[in-house]
């Protein structure tokens, strides 16, 4: 099946919005390189597309790291071909206001949200820039506008708003596609277990007064890799949350 299937890697696809992806994707009609730290979970997901009748096959690797990083995606072409898109959706996050934030805690933020992109998304578009063909969507972030405790998260995901406008300019001659979706308040497993209170103050700030689903960000990315004449775009998926929030904060 790899042979007819464009292959798609979505980097932290074990679970959330990354999972969320990678079925969107194979059902979509790619074959899904599905990438996480978590073996079991990379397994888990792989099983789970292939019974509902798509093709997927794993990526384990930390995305923090090059060397792995390489590695994988030299596993992946040997084992399925060519990355024709690359979704990078693996991140972490944290809050902190700047006094607790320590280099450790900066480090690590950024090795993952924004190296991490850099490190997949070089290595994925040298091959689409030869083959004059690819598609790019990095997850970023409302939050890159600015949270409270979020200087870590959202300097790493302002830097992947950078790179993506940068990428998208640079490749644009050899038809390599470079955009990014930036989700506000999702309903994953963490979101729900929110103190209940602090949820609700939360939903405050999104003027649609409810969170995105993992599949509304799903159907964003899928429209970016089906729309051929967008490049360079940041498309929120938010509620709203990027035009007006209420703050939620407290005295830093």
């Amino acid at each position: 099946m790899s042979e007819t299937r464009p292959v798609a890697l979505v980097t932290g696809a074990g679970s959330g919005i990354g999972a969320a992806i990678a079925r969107r994707l194979a059902a979509d009609g790619h074959l899904v390189a599905v990438n996480d730290l978590d073996e079991s979970r990379v397994a888990a997901m792989a099983g789970e597309i292939e019974a509902a009748g798509g093709s997927a096959i794993p990526a384990v690797a930390d995305v923090s790291d090059s060397a792995a990083v390489d590695a994988m995606f030299d596993a992946v072409e040997a084992a399925a071909g060519p990355v024709e898109v690359l979704v990078n959706n693996a991140g972490i996050g944290g809050n902190a206001a700047i006094r607790n934030v320590t280099d450790d805690f900066w480090e690590r933020v950024l090795s993952v949200d924004l190296h991490g992109v850099l490190y997949c998304t070089r290595r994925a578009v040298g091959p689409m820039r030869e083959r004059r063909s690819g598609s790019v969507v990095t997850i970023s972030s409302r939050a890159w506008l600015g949270w409270w405790g979020q200087s870590a998260y959202a300097a790493a995901k302002a830097g992947v708003v950078g790179m993506t406008r940068a990428l998208a300019l640079e490749l644009a001659s050899r038809n390599v596609r470079v955009n990014a979706v930036a989700p506000g308040i999702i309903d994953t497993p963490l979101l729900r277990d929110r103190d209940p209170e602090r949820l609700e103050r939360l939903l405050k700030s999104v003027p649609l007064g409810r969170p995105g689903r993992v599949e509304e960000v799903a159907a964003a990315v899928a429209f970016l890799l089906r729309s051929r004449a967008i490049t360079g775009q940041l498309l929120y998926v938010c509620g709203g949350k990027s035009v007006y929030a209420y703050p939620d904060w407290k005295d830093a």
